[in-house]
């Protein structure tokens, strides 16, 4: 309860910041803010060895060495990060053409050093179900980001409110994070035995992440470079909504069934069976709340909530909606395969994902302009749970008639909620 109560909270509170955002900022910034905020994520999930799933999933109890040297690893790792950033900021500024990135980039990539001395206490509260300590720390974080943004864009009304509210965030979340209770006294250690079992589990999670990053961010990736910045804006703000619906499943499914699992990995498998059912019904039916709300009335919430510059942001919106219930299904797929120790399978998943995305995409694209690129995302989201299907039903845990049902009341709310609103498909391609 306390993870669904965070994760509602904190989507709530990047809403209502958006909110106000866009009343103090033009859409050019959010497009150029989306743009760097893909670059940042591209560069960190290229190198991310899985040190927080890693502690996790493990059998035993992480001893101190181990903790020691996963903060260790996590703290080269950022400033690693940070001399990679430096240095694609030229091609990705060139790719984008877009010289404000040269020096952007940068600058907001420090927010990765700050971030990589968080405690290793985060991980041990979501491997010990600790929601409440988890849940505080991420709503205080998106209040703190979302506060700070909007007093700075008040001052300064540029894409400069986004970045310091960002980096004054990373700071006071990594700070927090040595207020939790059981905390060690990390410092620097590299235990060989510790570092090799971080890198086993790690390896294909390294390789996962980078066609993660390359399937949740792609549509983006491509618009970025077809869109101008506003318009990029414009969509990235019906992205937020689309993210805001598919986040909380996939954040709950990720804080609560991953360590569940992973606890019951060596026990009764129809006890495993029982727990996995009893999960995917309550989070199908919590993400069908926002899917019908977004499909019935997403036009008419951009209408209120936006000014006439974000008006094609309804539309897409809707579109956008279809495609949460397939990424859902794939999504709570990942933390049954986690929990096995499965790195492997994850990487396999993630691979199809974006593969498929890009595939879509660009065939729509090059067929139907906008509306292929947004109806390719859609339909990718469906196509690439396949995989997700193969390994349910190889640990047994697959639910046909529970995911079919999804999937039908779902096509329904979409006929119901795009013959509301048919006159408005033109002005949502268009842009």
């Amino acid at each position: 309860m306390a993870s669904l109560v965070h994760l509602v909270g904190a989507q709530f509170l990047r809403l209502a910041g958006n909110l106000i955002l866009t009343r103090l900022l033009f859409p050019e910034v959010f497009g150029l803010m989306a743009i760097i905020n893909i670059a940042l994520m591209g560069i960190a999930l290229l190198s991310d060895l899985g040190v927080g799933a890693s502690i996790v999933q493990r059998k035993a109890k992480p001893d101190l060495r181990f903790l020691r040297t996963a903060w260790t690893l996590q703290v080269i790792r950022a400033l690693i990060l940070w001399v990679v950033t430096a240095l694609v900021a030229i091609p990705i500024s060139n790719f984008y053409n877009e010289p404000r990135l040269l020096w952007m980039l940068p600058v907001v990539a420090l927010t990765q050093i700050v971030s990589g001395f968080e405690s290793t206490a985060v991980h041990m509260c979501q491997r010990e179900l600790r929601h409440k300590v988890t849940a505080a720390l991420e709503l205080s974080t998106a209040f703190v980001g979302t506060l700070s943004a909007v007093l700075i864009a008040l001052v300064l009304p540029s894409v400069w409110a986004l970045i310091i509210g960002g980096m004054l965030s990373a700071v006071f979340r990594t700070t927090l994070t040595y207020f939790i209770p059981n905390q060690i006294s990390h410092r620097f250690c590299i235990d060989r035995n510790a570092c090799r079992e971080l890198i086993h589990f790690g390896k294909w999670l390294l390789v996962a992440s980078a066609f993660s990053f390359l399937a949740s961010e792609g549509d983006r990736i491509v618009l970025g470079k077809v869109l101008t910045l506003s318009q990029l804006g414009v969509y990235t703000v019906a992205f937020l909504f689309y993210q805001a619906i598919g986040q909380l499943p996939r954040g709950v499914a990720q804080r609560t069934r991953f360590p569940i699992l992973s606890r019951l990995a060596g026990e009764d498998t129809e006890r495993q069976r029982s727990e996995f059912f009893r999960y995917h019904r309550i989070f199908l039916g919590a993400s069908l709340i926002p899917i019908s709300i977004f499909l019935l009335t997403g036009p008419l919430i951009i209408d209120i909530c936006y000014d006439d510059r974000y008006l094609a942001a309804g539309t897409l919106l809707q579109v956008l909606s279809i495609g949460t219930a397939g990424a859902t299904l794939r999504a709570l797929a990942g933390p049954v395969v986690l929990s096995r120790g499965n790195s492997f399978a994850r990487m396999v998943i993630t691979a199809v994902e974006a593969i498929v995305l890009f595939t879509c995409m660009l065939v729509g694209g090059k067929i139907w302009g906008l509306f292929g690129f947004t109806g390719g995302f859609v339909v990718a989201q469906y196509l690439s749970y396949v995989p997700g299907i193969y390994f349910l039903k190889r640990y047994g845990v697959w639910n046909p008639k529970v995911d079919l049902a999804y999937l039908v009341l779902t096509t329904i709310l979409g006929v119901i909620g795009f013959t509301l609103w048919w006159e408005r498909l033109e002005t949502g391609f268009a842009l």
